[in-house]
């Protein structure tokens, strides 16, 4: 007997213009606050990001499933893309020393973050408003289970990535994690995610975004 599979989806009458950063940040939050478990991080299914192919993954500490998945995009984007030594390098330092410096301070110290549900794609193409209702509409969604600010690094695309507002709005409804005084700098860290992935899709073309940022953030966290 033939397998047959199927997508049933709506289609979604929707305006061009993006969602008020008020509107998308609580939509987000409900998003969040709902979808938050007590295990792990990562996800319970294969899924595929920028032609890789993701297989379950499931993790105690949030730093690690990160690490994961800066390593993985990596690889990926050193073989679709020319070599870079320096570029290596920083991912080298950011790997070992930043990201372990950034992100274990949070579940440290008697710190708990609780794994969240994420889109994990947003950026001004996946957002719009729906005219029945004035709603914010997101698609094209990565989701997994990770921490929530991991959403805010959709702010750090060189093309295309959501304003500001929408990290200061965010961060008025969803209260930032401690350390509090590091949350743009863990920003910054999570938008290399999200560069990464698109310089495996788009040629290379963000990889200067990606390099300033791990020299920025390797300058303040990967001697410490």
């Amino acid at each position: 007997m033939d397998i047959a599979y199927f997508i049933v989806c709506d289609f979604v009458h929707s305006s061009p213009n993006l969602p008020s950063p008020a509107g998308l940040s609580m939509q987000l939050a409900r998003i969040h606050q709902v979808s938050q478990r007590t295990d792990k991080f990562g996800c319970d299914e294969p899924r595929h990001q920028a032609g890789i192919c993701l297989a379950p993954a499931r993790y105690s500490r949030w730093a690690d499933c990160f690490r994961s998945l800066i390593i993985t995009f990596l690889n990926q984007d050193i073989a679709v893309n020319e070599k870079w030594p320096a570029y290596e390098a920083a991912f080298e330092v950011l790997i070992c020393r930043t990201i372990p410096r950034l992100l274990l301070p949070l579940q440290n110290n008697g710190r708990q973050i609780l794994p969240t549900l994420v889109h994990g794609n947003l950026s001004a193409k996946h957002t719009r408003i729906r005219f029945s209702d004035g709603m914010p509409v997101l698609f094209r969604p990565h989701a997994m289970y990770a921490h929530q600010e991991y959403e805010l690094g959709a702010t750090r695309l060189a093309i295309g990535g959501l304003d500001d507002g929408f990290i200061n709005q965010h961060l008025r409804i969803v209260l930032p994690s401690a350390p509090i005084d590091e949350v743009y700098h863990r920003i910054v860290l999570y938008g290399i995610h999200f560069n990464l992935r698109h310089s495996i899709q788009h040629s290379g073309l963000f990889r200067q975004s990606v390099y300033n940022d791990m020299l920025f953030l390797n300058g303040m966290y990967g001697d410490k």
